[in-house]
Formats: structure tokens, sequence, C-alpha cells
């Protein structure tokens, strides 16, 4: 029966370890959906809106907190089980068998005072370290849930904020991994955050000076957002982002508008330009249902419709299926452009037309 009971105590002290070790761990995915949270925070686009900066201030504020809270809770976790063990130890060397959990009794040991003192603790007795504030405090002890839990919090935010400098630990190897780890973690804190300070501050000149470039060439807000939002996105992964190398970064669609915006104005400026320009254009003249172009045949000319009007037809898509297609072009269109657009991809193949135009 000893024997019997021996093992009974020992498969419900297993299962009070994986307990908690499960209170433990239960922090992982918690602080992985607060990471998850944050991030997506980071993807919105910018703002420089005082409602924006206050709560970046006031989310910087809870994470810092919550990590105090965490910390309170951590050291509370530890201290209960640096207690029992101060309990185990001390029965072991009096040679007393007694189980601590709560379904069996638990009677007056006086030796148990004695050997886990709250008092300063003797080299001859056990030394609970960065623990012994929690029994002093009465904390381990107390049924009352708002003074301990405050009490805890309290204990991780003045730690926190002295970086764990005044913890007196005792050579217990897990008691130290755990302030140093308060230790690590604090300065790992204040190093991002000095980190991201400068990166946001060093953000918000760039943002200046292209603000003013945008300001300069006058563009609608629609693509002024379009812009800073890719160029925030650009910074993030790269602090070598600057307003003279944005052009060719931008998305192809976005760096074609931002050049019309600023070259067309140019254009218009430079008569002499568009004269020549015009002195390459030379006008032709279609009779009603003429074919202009062929489909299947190369285009080699750009068409500015001047007067009347053009019909495409497409008989196919390119890839061997009746696709037939329609569209009507008037007056100001052009139909051609695709040579445009292989002169800029700089290709040398043939560029053949898919269409076959018809004037009315």
């Amino acid at each position: 029966m000893p024997s019997m009971y021996s093992e009974m105590r020992r498969t419900k002290s297993s299962n009070i370890k994986i307990l908690n070790s499960l209170i433990l761990l239960q922090y992982g995915p918690r602080v992985f959906q607060i990471y998850r949270y944050w991030k997506g925070l980071k993807s919105e686009e910018e703002s420089n809106n005082k409602a924006s900066q206050w709560f970046k201030a006031s989310w910087n504020l809870f994470l810092y907190i919550l990590a105090g809270h965490v910390l309170g809770a951590f050291w509370y976790f530890f201290s209960t089980q640096r207690l029992a063990a101060c309990w185990h130890k001390a029965c072991e060397i009096h040679g007393v068998e007694i189980s601590f959990n709560c379904d069996h009794g638990f009677r007056k040991l006086s030796f148990l005072d004695d050997f886990c003192p709250i008092d300063t603790p003797k080299p001859s007795t056990f030394d609970f370290g960065i623990f012994l504030e929690a029994r002093r405090s009465r904390s381990l002890e107390s049924t009352n849930y708002l003074p301990k839990a405050f009490y805890c919090f309290w204990w991780g935010m003045r730690n926190l904020s002295s970086f764990g400098s005044n913890l007196q630990t005792s050579s217990y190897i897990w008691e130290n991994i755990f302030a140093l780890g308060i230790s690590i973690f604090e300065v790992g804190r204040q190093v991002y955050f000095e980190w991201r300070t400068t990166k946001e501050q060093k953000w918000r000149k760039r943002r200046k000076s292209l603000t003013k470039w945008m300001d300069k060439y006058k563009f609608d807000r629609t693509t002024e957002d379009k812009i800073i939002d890719h160029m925030a996105k650009s910074y993030e992964v790269d602090e070598d982002v600057y307003v003279e190398t944005l052009i060719p970064d931008l998305p192809t669609e976005l760096r074609s508008a931002v050049n019309r915006h600023i070259c067309l104005e140019l254009l218009k400026k430079h008569d002499s330009l568009l004269l020549k320009i015009c002195d390459s254009l030379h006008p032709m003249f279609y009779d009603k249902y003429r074919h202009i172009v062929r489909e299947g045949d190369p285009i080699d000319a750009v068409f500015f419709i001047t007067e009347g009007t053009v019909w495409t037809y497409t008989s196919n898509n390119g890839e061997g299926s009746d696709s037939r297609h329609a569209e009507r072009l008037e007056k100001g269109q052009c139909f051609g452009g695709e040579l445009l657009e292989l002169v800029l991809r700089s290709t040398s193949h043939d560029m053949s037309n898919s269409s076959k135009v018809k004037d009315e």
C-alpha cells in the first residue's frame, strides 16, 4: 500500500507539471495574435494626422502595460513553484512524507517556517532570491484577488522600468534565466523603439520632401496617395529610398501616369518640339469601306483619326478560336499604339496587327 500511494503521488505530481507547462505555453498563441495585429497596423497606409499619432502612442503604451502584467504573472507563478519546492525539500530533509495536493489534508508542520523563512534567509536555509518579496508581501497566502493582482502588476512594471537591475537573485539557474530575460527584453525593447523612432523621423523628412515635389507638379489627390503608399512600403523594406530615385521604381501603371502628368505639361511649353513631331506626321485620306491595315499585317505607323469614323474588327483571339470583336474609333482617337509599346520595350521582333480596319 505505501508503494501504491507513492506511485499515485508521483502520477499527480507529473500531472501538475503538465498543467504548469500548459499555463506557460498558452501565452505563445496570445503573443502571436498580438504580433499579427501589430503587423496589420504597420501595413496600413501611413498618416500624419494627430489621431493616428495618438493611436500609435496608445498602442505602444498598451503593449508596455501588457508586458508588465505578464511579467508580474510569471513572477507570481514562479514564486508559488519555489515555495512548493522549499516545502518539498524541508519535508525530504526531515523525513516527512506529505502531499501538498488540494485533495489531501495538510497538518501544521513547524519546521516549514524555519526552513522557508519570510525574513532574510540564513545560509543553511532555502534561498528564495527574487521571489522572497512575494512571501513578504503575503501575496501567496492572500485570497483577496485585487490586492494580489495589483501588487504583481506593480512588481512587473517596476522591474521593467529598471531593466531588472535591482533584482537580487539566488544561485537557482531558472531564477537567473528569468532575471536575465527581463533585462534582455527591456534592453531589446528600448533599442527597437529608438531605432523605430529614428526611422520614422527620417521617413517624415523624406515624406515632406516628397510632398513638396508633388505640390510642385500639382498631382491629384488619388495619385499622391498612391505615390506615398508605394514609397512608404519601399521604405519599410529599404531605407535607401529618395524622391530622385522614386519614379523608376513605381509600378508600371502609376509610373506611366506620373510621366504623362509631368512630361505632357513640359511638351506643351516647347512649341519647337511639337512642331517637329507634327512635321513627322503625314496626312492620309481613305475612302469609305477601304481597308487601312489588314488583320495579320505588320504595323509600321500610328494612325491619328482627325476626321470621320474607323472600325476595327477582330476575327480571332490569337489562339485559333473564333472570337469576333468590333470597336468604333472616332475623331481624336488613335490606332496602332502597340508600335509605341514595342519601341518602349526595345524588342526586335515584328509586331503583327490583330485587327482589320475599315474607313467609313
